[in-house]
């Protein structure tokens, strides 16, 4: 995945690791409530379904 303005295209990614019934959960709930009403497409996905390097 290309890092912030390092796409050709133009677009970039933000990702964020939160877990599960955590302070950050509630945080990560606002920021996603604030990123759909700014027009950004939002994602989430289970750890299941990441791609992490390295995964057994």
């Amino acid at each position: 995945m290309a890092g912030r303005g390092d796409a050709q295209d133009g677009t970039a990614h933000f990702c964020t690791v939160v877990a599960r019934d955590t302070v950050d959960a509630d945080f990560a709930q606002h920021r996603q409530r604030f990123l759909t009403e700014q027009g950004y497409a939002y994602r989430i996905i289970d750890a299941a379904e990441a791609p992490l390097e390295g995964r057994r």
